[in-house]
């Protein structure tokens, strides 16, 4: 199988996705208007507020950068605190940090949602061994995408999630038995011909340079974690993510999935307004404080 992985620059590129559609109109003009003080949606405004001018659609590559640095930076402030939070009751982190790496199988576009949940209930179960509770001691989950081509030209996408973990200081040493630990315990292809199958690598943080190096990953992860094919297949894409929560960061639980009452609040709010959307966008509206149901597109949302 190959690997492809394409990426537009701008918001416009991503407009003409949803294009030629009166449902998702909307969506083209959010897109277009990023970073523009006149707004078309959802009634002709000026905005003022600069922290309103980003468009925040889920597939806006301007939007992915700020929101992708914001999560590197929490994470780099739960490094930088090196087990030492100030909160007696809270769970005391240790200096050594790991990646997992848990690939999913390449699947059809139209059966994504169902392998994310199955993926998910891995992680669950995962969750509710001893074994990873008290080794995995709190943990930043990035879900990513890859485009795969089979040999019959036929598109299919392959969920990663990435997991940045911190590890109890009595694991160090163990870190090939906890390696084949996370094997054991994930998903497996009938056909492993191609897939990349499960990591763990040891990340160092004992310097500025180090934990430099951790952050600008994280961002790149997150930043570049969609994918872009072509408008058919993205708009079932688009579709196939709605209600999914592609990063969640756990900080007093020892899960690597946290509770949604304690989910990071960017992306939780993220995730309640794509829910309002069903399509995948931040609403503008609903940022500057105007909730009234008649401002907003009741009558496109099926």
């Amino acid at each position: 199988m190959k690997t492809m992985q394409t990426r537009p620059k701008r918001p416009s590129d991503v407009a003409k996705y949803f294009g030629d559609d009166e449902i998702t109109d909307y969506q083209v003009r959010i897109l277009n208007e990023c970073g523009k003080s006149t707004k078309s949606y959802p009634f002709d405004r000026m905005v003022t507020n600069s922290n309103l001018l980003p468009c925040r659609h889920r597939f806006c590559p301007w939007y992915q950068k700020p929101r992708a640095q914001a999560w590197a930076l929490g994470l780099r402030a739960v490094i930088d605190e090196e087990g030492d939070s100030g909160d007696e009751n809270e769970l005391q982190l240790s200096p050594y940090w790991v990646e997992f790496t848990l690939p999913g199988i390449p699947t059809a576009v139209s059966e994504l949602r169902n392998f994310l949940d199955v993926m998910k209930e891995y992680l669950s179960l995962a969750c509710n061994q001893s074994y990873w509770r008290y080794r995995i001691l709190t943990g930043l989950s990035i879900l990513r995408f890859q485009l795969i081509s089979e040999s019959n030209h036929e598109v299919r996408l392959m969920p990663t999630y990435t997991l940045i973990a911190n590890v109890s200081s009595k694991q160090i040493n163990k870190l090939d038995r906890m390696a084949r630990k996370a094997s054991w315990d994930w998903i497996h292809p009938k056909d492993k011909v191609g897939w990349p199958g499960v990591a763990l690598r040891y990340i160092p943080t004992e310097t500025e340079a180090d934990r430099d190096i951790l952050q600008a990953r994280v961002s790149d992860l997150i930043e570049y974690a969609l994918v872009y094919p072509d408008k058919q297949t993205f708009l079932e894409f688009a579709r196939q993510l709605k209600g999914v929560n592609p990063v969640v960061m756990c900080r007093t639980q020892r899960k690597p999935l946290f509770p949604a009452k304690y989910e990071q609040r960017g992306d939780l709010r993220y995730e309640q307004e794509y829910t309002v959307s069903r399509l995948g966008e931040d609403l503008q509206v609903s940022l500057s404080g105007n909730r009234t149901k008649e401002l907003l597109p009741w009558h496109l949302v099926q």
